[in-house]
């Protein structure tokens, strides 16, 4: 069928000069939309649980509480997967405790949830006037769970959970932002470090939920350490390939029935085939991201585009060249909305 002429016998193909010049004005609007979100921070990660009790209680009583001061510092990632939420680290791990208080032995067996300490050295200690310093030199491997919505404009803040199982109740494990140091690590490209955190409570295992008293805690620690993707990779990868594909798609306008289907088309199949490149970019999680909303706004409107020009075909007196000009403008206006208003603006 022949959608070149409209009753008039006016030709109803619209200009590639304006597709063009509203594309233009399209990809700047939804830039200024791409570094808002680039720049501003977005950090939903949840902090495992602590409780925050110090002392803890036996029986309505207050326990007597030995502290030992405690501090963790990072020297260097050896792997730094945020996408998989994978890290390994080497560092040093001290205690300052009173001299005699507690054995070495029973303190050297610490651990750190959700991972395993790869390697630690035997105990270096250092006697002072009033006190006893240990440390350890460890290599250690940790996952934390990170949440994914914004990606790829998400910010993290990556927890690592110290914990002792071997220590009585009446052991209180105390640190402080001032106790958590990390070495700057110019191998973590792409992510710049914000922040950080210590909170100092305890870890709850209930052996039976009916008997209170059965409950026992472990003198824990979070260290959490907040982090913000300043690499433009992945959102290039993702973000620019799919506008790229969904502005060729808008050119179907400017041809005749055939060439505007083939092009359509091809467009629908090259965003489907580009889904795989996503996949393998994005995180491997069971929920709904950005980069999948974004993939479904473009290949609606490319869908849509394909329906439009089908449409056309069949009836083209009433497609004219105004009419599709409105089609093209409300699809760059939903597709840059996209930008700004997301599932996740609303919670």
């Amino acid at each position: 069928m022949n959608q070149s002429n409209d009753s008039s016998g006016k030709s109803n193909l619209v200009s590639p000069t304006f597709v063009t010049i509203v594309m233009a004005i399209a990809l700047g609007l939804g830039n200024i939309g791409i570094f808002k979100l680039a720049n501003e921070t977005h950090i939903r990660d949840q902090q495992p649980e602590v409780l925050a009790i110090s002392p803890p209680k036996k029986n309505g009583d207050i326990a007597a509480v030995n502290t030992i001061k405690t501090g963790l510092h990072i020297n260097h990632f050896e792997q730094f997967d945020m996408v998989k939420g994978d890290f390994l680290f080497t560092g040093i791990v001290w205690f300052e405790l009173s001299s005699g208080a507690f054995d070495i032995a029973k303190l050297s067996k610490f651990t750190i949830e959700k991972g395993e300490i790869l390697s630690k050295s035997e105990p270096i200690t250092e006697r002072t006037q009033n006190s006893l310093l240990v440390r350890y030199n460890i290599r250690a491997r940790f996952r934390s769970t990170l949440n994914y919505d914004l990606f790829p404009f998400d910010d993290h803040r990556v927890f690592i959970i110290f914990s002792h199982k071997h220590l009585p109740n009446e052991i209180f494990l105390h640190s402080s932002d001032k106790l958590f140091i990390i070495k700057p690590d110019s191998s973590l490209l792409g992510w710049q470090q914000l922040g950080k955190k210590v909170v100092n409570g305890y870890t709850r295992s209930q052996i039976d939920p009916a008997d209170e008293t059965k409950t026992i805690y472990n003198p824990s620690i979070i260290f959490s350490i907040d982090y913000k993707r300043y690499s433009m990779r992945y959102m290039l990868a993702i973000l620019f390939t799919l506008r790229i594909i969904f502005f060729i798609a808008l050119y179907s306008f400017c041809l005749e029935m055939a060439g505007a289907i083939r092009l359509s088309v091809g467009s629908i199949t090259g965003i489907l085939a580009y889904r795989y490149v996503i996949d393998r970019l994005s995180p491997s999680v069971g929920y709904f991201i950005y980069s999948d909303w974004m993939f479904y706004v473009f290949l609606g409107g490319v869908f849509f585009s394909f329906l439009f020009n089908l449409a056309a075909g069949f009836n083209p007196h009433r497609m004219t060249v105004r009419v599709k000009k409105a089609f093209i403008i409300i699809l760059h206006i939903v597709t840059g909305a996209a930008f700004y208003f997301t599932p996740w603006t609303f919670w």
